[in-house]
């Protein structure tokens, strides 16, 4: 059953589905193409086109050119040793990751020692055990009590 057409709905139709007629709710749009023959909506279609253009784009790009395709592989198969390989790949990229876990589990360990073998330990039974243990004079600070 076709709606009867009336002002307020042929501007919600051409803001919803734009100028197009072929775009309109098929049950619709013949009674609103006879409705725009008596009435003057010339603002509001001008307003549809100008926003149906604006969103047109649809992100779609032309296919490249044959000489463009043939140029792209000519430089690919002229490349030879020039490609470089992707990191991550092999077992390369396995040992540089053991690598990176050494350094890392290092440079742990080297803050833990730092913040719990301060020199300014209130116990000085504890500065003289870790100094033993180092070979480190808890006098000095040089190793095997020089100095």
């Amino acid at each position: 059953m076709a709606r009867v057409m009336d002002g307020a709905r042929m501007t919600a139709i051409l803001a919803a589905y734009g100028a197009e007629p072929a775009r309109w709710p098929a049950h619709e749009r013949e009674s609103a193409l006879a409705w725009m023959t008596t009435h003057d909506i010339a603002a509001a279609l001008a307003e549809a086109r100008a926003l149906d253009g604006a969103l047109s784009f649809d992100g779609r790009v032309e296919a490249p050119s044959d000489a463009l395709t043939a140029r792209v592989l000519q430089g690919i198969a002229g490349a030879g040793d020039r490609v470089v390989p992707f990191p991550g790949q092999g077992a390369r990229s396995r040992w540089h990751a053991g690598a990176i876990a050494a350094l890392a589990a290092c440079a742990v360990m080297g803050v833990v020692i730092g913040f719990t073998a301060s020199p300014y330990s209130e116990d000085p039974d504890a500065d003289a055990a870790l100094g033993a243990a180092l070979g480190v004079s808890a006098e000095s600070g040089l190793p095997g009590g020089e100095g």
